[in-house]
């Protein structure tokens, strides 16, 4: 291998320490390399947890589809793939539906749905119906 071309690999090679000594402060006496702490992993669940804002969102999507396992029964066979656990908030639970004929048949069964939640617990101001189709 020719001379310069042993330079120009030793080159190409230094290139990223060149680089990272660059961008992380070294070699400037001014700026000395900051202290990073060690990196940990975390799952989402774990990331989750440690959000009180979105520990609560997700508990209120588990209960959301709690709900509607627990009203499932009550709903027509053909209907229950059209319809999915929406948001619980102050003003009620919401399930969102695939069409209009499914969200009329839901809001006929509404008083129904609310009372068997309520005999499992769930104090359940109203029950929206919004029609939401799938993407």
């Amino acid at each position: 291998m020719a001379a310069g071309a042993q330079v120009a690999q030793g080159l190409a090679h230094a290139k990223p320490a060149i680089l990272c000594r660059a961008s992380c402060g070294a070699g400037d006496p001014d700026n000395p390399p900051a202290m990073h702490a060690p990196r940990r992993s975390f799952t989402l669940q774990q990331a989750v947890a440690d959000s009180g804002p979105l520990a609560r969102l997700s508990a209120l999507v588990r209960e959301s589809a709690e709900r509607l396992a627990a009203v499932q029964p009550l709903i027509p066979p053909p209907m229950r793939a059209a319809i999915r656990p929406g948001p619980i908030d102050e003003n009620g639970w919401c399930l969102l539906v695939d069409n209009s004929a499914a969200a009329a048949k839901l809001r006929h069964l509404a008083p129904l749905l609310q009372q068997a939640l309520r005999n499992r617990g769930w104090d359940v101001v109203a029950i929206r119906v919004k029609i939401q189709k799938r993407l």
